[in-house]
């Protein structure tokens, strides 16, 4: 009974600290803005920031181009981010992505051609940065950097708080990005051009 009572306790000490690693990365995230280099000078990742914060690391990262994965256009966030990147003469192209649906092959190839032709460095950002901007992050390393689908995968990681277990919706993310892996392994399409992409100017894809 000794023994049971130890390792019942060793296994509860073990899930608390667990817990504790997984919450205080959660507290970083939503305190950090969740900002990462993906491919230091050509693409960050982030989730949505302050005016204040996107000026920043506009400057510090050059930013040339900014899209958005959460849509939302007309809403107050949306509007100043706008703002921020017209002051700064940076693209702003915005796609409506939800981190709980798996995207259409379509959007996913119109996303690919983005990542494959916009002035780079690009930042990519959804709300938390946690889940649709790790899919995202994950498409440029596969489809524009060339990377292996298990590498490019790895932006879809609970180090940036994407947690797809336990009956998360999440896990449309991972879904998502070995959906397009296998369509790309069995077509080789290029990406589809977004009507109006050629003006590298702002692009509303909802």
């Amino acid at each position: 009974m000794k023994l049971v009572r130890n390792l019942a306790a060793m296994a509860l000490g073990i899930v608390a600290v667990l817990t504790g690693l997984v919450l205080a990365n959660a507290l970083y995230i939503h305190l950090s803005g969740n900002i990462h280099t993906v491919e230091a000078g050509r693409l960050y990742r982030s989730g949505t920031l302050s005016p204040d914060s996107l000026q920043t690391l506009i400057r510090e990262k050059g930013i040339r181009t900014i899209v958005n994965l959460r849509g939302d256009e007309g809403q107050e966030w949306w509007n100043r981010e706008r703002d921020v990147a017209a002051k700064n003469g940076v693209d702003f192209l915005s796609f409506h992505l939800s981190a709980k649906d798996i995207p259409t092959m379509r959007r996913m190839n119109e996303i690919a051609f983005v990542l494959r032709n916009a002035p780079e460095p690009i930042l990519v950002h959804c709300n938390s940065g946690a889940d649709r901007s790790g899919l995202v992050s994950a498409l440029f390393e596969y489809v524009v950097s060339g990377k292996s689908a298990a590498t490019s995968d790895r932006q879809l990681s609970i180090l940036y708080g994407h947690f797809p277990w336990l009956g998360s919706r999440t896990v449309a993310m991972d879904e998502a990005f070995a959906d397009y892996v296998a369509d790309h392994q069995k077509h080789g399409r290029e990406p589809v051009q977004v009507p109006g992409a050629s003006s590298r100017r702002k692009i509303a894809a909802n």
